[in-house]
């Protein structure tokens, strides 16, 4: 399912590093910072705004196409579509047949008819990584100056950046992978 580390992908021409591709697991440390108006307690009826920083870690996966993944220094887009790498439910780590669905390739479920979860795509734990899924469905955005500053974990096969845009294609169609 992974491209050995040493055999990553390796930016082209003049592009900069690092190379991102699509399906990259990637851990991405955050800041956010949230500037609230808060009610002062101490002296009744004043409020203030007050600078709160929260900072988190996140896998994730980048959900983008290839070529924009690319960090030129002006980029066209505003940042990376991600999904959150999540636990696999409970619902399916209890059960080997949706389990086994989940794993599917989309030529094998179409061959024996199975219904897979297309809102989510299985990663296997690896390295520096748990057992995962993609969840499809809680999509959003990362600038690229976040992305830049991430760690990249793992990067998928051919064959498994292939089932990856399956199981994208069949997620927004509503189709069977």
């Amino acid at each position: 399912m992974y491209v050995a580390r040493a055999n990553w992908s390796q930016p082209e021409g003049t592009d900069p590093a690092p190379c991102f591709r699509q399906g990259d697991l990637v851990r991405i440390r955050w800041v956010h910072m949230d500037h609230s108006l808060v009610v002062n307690t101490l002296h009744a009826g004043i409020s203030e705004r007050l600078p709160v920083a929260e900072l988190r870690e996140d896998l994730v996966v980048l959900v983008g196409t290839c070529c924009d993944l690319v960090l030129h220094p002006n980029p066209k887009r505003k940042g990376v579509q991600i999904s959150p790498l999540r636990e696999v439910p409970k619902n399916i780590r209890s059960d080997a047949t949706l389990l086994e669905a989940l794993k599917m390739t989309a030529e094998r479920a179409q061959e024996t008819k199975t219904k897979v979860p297309v809102n989510l795509f299985y990663f296997a734990a690896g390295e520096s990584h748990p057992e995962g899924v993609a969840v499809l469905e809680a999509m959003s955005m990362v600038d690229f100056a976040t992305l830049r500053r991430s760690t990249k974990l793992a990067e998928l096969t051919a064959s498994a950046r292939m089932e990856l845009r399956e199981r994208i294609k069949s997620h927004f169609t509503r189709g069977e992978p």
